[in-house]
């Protein structure tokens, strides 16, 4: 993933219109250390994620990022779908969305995605069986976009035009 990551890092200095959004489930701090670990650090254009900050104490303190009902995809604490969607409608739009994931949470903002996009599923991972079963929660679901299967970050650069 480190290479993955500086390679898109890279693209957006030649392409001002690539950016790196991070839309996950974990944490602020977590994805903020890991980011700051990478040599050199990776700084996304956004993160939308749930909120973590140290206590007086010296423990981590986590709020979800939002406290939604609507989505019968995503749990309560984050609508992916919703949040890349709101992205794109402020920044975008764009004339190509890569998506990657590997979770239940992440087949909304799949459904979303366009046939102009690509949808990078996790080989052997929750969000390749719902996609294979084509229902989830009891909802049928249907994904326009190009659905890529990966393994590892290699996979994602080679199918990734950026």
């Amino acid at each position: 993933m480190p290479e993955l990551l500086h390679k898109i890092d890279e693209a957006r200095t030649f392409n001002k219109r690539s950016k790196l959004i991070i839309v996950s489930d974990a944490n602020s701090f977590f994805i903020d250390a890991f980011l700051k670990g990478l040599k050199p650090p990776v700084k996304p254009d956004a993160l939308i994620t749930n909120r973590a900050e140290k206590t007086e104490e010296g423990y981590l303190k986590l709020s979800p990022y939002e406290s939604q009902h609507t989505c019968p995809f995503c749990p309560q604490n984050l609508c992916k779908g919703n949040a890349l969607s709101k992205y794109i409608l402020k920044f975008g739009p764009f004339k190509k969305v890569f998506y990657t994931g590997d979770g239940g949470n992440d087949i909304c903002p799949a459904v979303r995605l366009t046939e102009d996009d690509i949808v990078f599923v996790r080989k052997d991972y929750a969000m390749e069986r719902i996609i294979k079963n084509g229902v989830w929660k009891g909802k049928q679901i249907h994904i326009r976009a190009k659905v890529v299967l990966w393994d590892d970050a290699a996979t994602i650069l080679e199918q990734a035009s950026f």
